[in-house]
């Protein structure tokens, strides 16, 4: 009998691509867009301001200062948080993979409040639909899936912010629709 060989999972933040023995699989955020179920962005200014804005907050929580005129009111909106919940994280933008399913993520924060276990996703946007399906997918990286609260935190440029909890009685049906997101992404992928 052949001893099993451990999977080697890579994520290469340049490239912003996860791959399991050398094969790439999709990201969470890529099977969204590639099966239809998110909007792009209205400019390029917003993904941009996203993706600084997450990284100020990553300084934030390791502690590192970090001044900036037009992020600055998000990461006061994020300590706010953070104070206020008592939300501390375990984890920051921890890269994983499914290996039943395939698929790969980032997710922005693990960590817990009140004795809750939570995972977490920063956003600078409005809410979406599809938010209850990236974080059903984030929990489905983790082991016991629905031990897991899913929240997203939305920061704001005021310096307030506010949180969508989404129900844990949701999970299977938001996971479900993700793995059939996934589905049509594989099919995608392979055929076209």
């Amino acid at each position: 009998m052949e001893a099993q060989t451990q999977a080697v999972f890579i994520f290469d933040p340049e490239s912003h691509r996860y791959t399991v023995n050398g094969a790439e699989i999709p990201s969470v955020t890529q099977v969204l867009k590639e099966a239809g179920l998110t909007k792009e962005y209205s400019s390029m200014e917003a993904a941009e301001r996203g993706t600084v804005v997450h990284l100020a907050c990553e300084c934030a929580d390791l502690g590192i200062n970090v001044t900036d005129l037009i992020v600055d009111p998000y990461v006061t909106a994020w300590r706010r948080f953070r104070s206020e919940t008592g939300f501390t994280h375990s984890d920051i933008e921890n890269a994983s993979w499914h290996p039943v399913y395939r698929y790969a993520g980032r997710i922005d924060r693990v960590g817990g409040a009140n004795g809750k276990k939570i995972v977490l996703d920063i956003k600078s946007g409005a809410p979406e639909p599809w938010h209850a399906l990236q974080l059903a997918a984030y929990a489905g990286l983790m082991a016991k899936p629905l031990a897991w609260e899913r929240w997203a935190v939305y920061l704001a440029d005021d310096g307030s912010y506010s949180v969508r909890e989404y129900p844990k009685a949701m999970h299977l049906q938001d996971f479900s629709t993700f793995l059939n997101a996934l589905a049509i992404t594989n099919w995608k992928r392979r055929l076209l």
